[in-house]
């Protein structure tokens, strides 16, 4: 399943909304339930092969909330970052999450936050990107 939610629709108050599709059989997406709070312009989303994450967004936030993939369930809070952002990128393994760069009120930022996917807690700092900026992120999804 792929979950997209959260996002910029042109009207200032954003979008809540959550939207699945099935990859094996692609289509038009069907309402999955919604987010709530400051993540309605969504920073970043991540995810793993049960949960799904989104982080940061509009008015610099700090916010995180997860939802259960296969469930489809509305958006629950899930910890802090450690400096709130929006732009920021974000890779995983199946256990970890590391969420990093993005804007800042204050400017441009290369701080990388870390959470495991077990745990309910706000991020730890991971270190700092070589760079402040805005980013996206891919991973191979293996620890090493």
């Amino acid at each position: 399943r792929a979950v997209v939610g959260g996002g910029y629709t042109g009207a200032l108050s954003g979008t809540s909304n959550q939207y699945y599709m099935a990859f094996a059989t692609g289509g038009s997406a069907s309402s999955s339930g919604s987010l709530s709070g400051s993540t309605r312009f969504v920073g970043t989303g991540a995810s793993n092969s049960t949960t799904g994450l989104y982080a940061g967004g509009y008015q610099y936030s700090d916010y995180i909330q997860k939802m259960t993939i296969a469930s489809l369930g509305t958006g629950v809070s899930w910890g802090e970052l450690s400096v709130g952002r929006h732009n920021l990128g974000a890779v995983t393994t199946e256990d970890k999450v590391v969420f990093g760069a993005g804007q800042r009120s204050s400017g441009l930022t290369g701080v990388m936050d870390q959470k495991n996917f077990d745990n309910d807690g706000n991020c730890t700092t991971f270190g700092d990107l070589s760079f402040a900026g805005t980013c996206s992120g891919v991973s191979d999804m293996v620890r090493t």
